[in-house]
């Protein structure tokens, strides 16, 4: 299932969201497995054409027993990322935004593998339309 909560007022906004799904693949050499992720976000508005937009993200991957004869440590170990980004959004038209962000993740797991910590700056154009 998934679950959000948002609130808007004027050019701010916050949300908070959560989802969870169990996956039983068809492919017998993978196993059962769940994943669950907990966000935050939020929107500032520094003028009248440009805000402040923070975000973070803990998600969780939770594998079941694995079928015989799997050695991949992806399906073997359970980890845990955390993501947590800052950036600015400038509004170029009414439907038209580019965004810039930096961003730093973190996954934690059991398995040396799987672990790792990196940090990207990404900027897009985005456009938005409403229905």
């Amino acid at each position: 299932g998934s679950y959000t909560l948002g609130w808007e007022a004027d050019q701010y906004s916050a949300a908070f969201s959560a989802n969870y799904g169990k996956v039983t693949p068809v492919i017998e050499t993978v196993p059962e497995f769940s994943r669950a992720a907990f966000s935050i976000s939020g929107s500032i508005p520094m003028t009248s054409f440009m805000a402040l937009n923070v975000s973070s993200t803990y998600s969780i991957m939770m594998n079941g027993d694995p079928p015989e004869g799997v050695e991949e440590a992806e399906w073997l170990n359970d980890y845990y990322t955390w993501t947590s980004s800052i950036g600015t959004s400038f509004r170029v038209t009414e439907s038209v935004t580019f965004e810039v962000s930096v961003s730093h993740v973190e996954r934690i797991s059991d398995a040396a593998e799987l672990e790792y910590t990196r940090d990207y700056v990404s900027g897009f154009f985005r456009y938005t339309h409403h229905f």
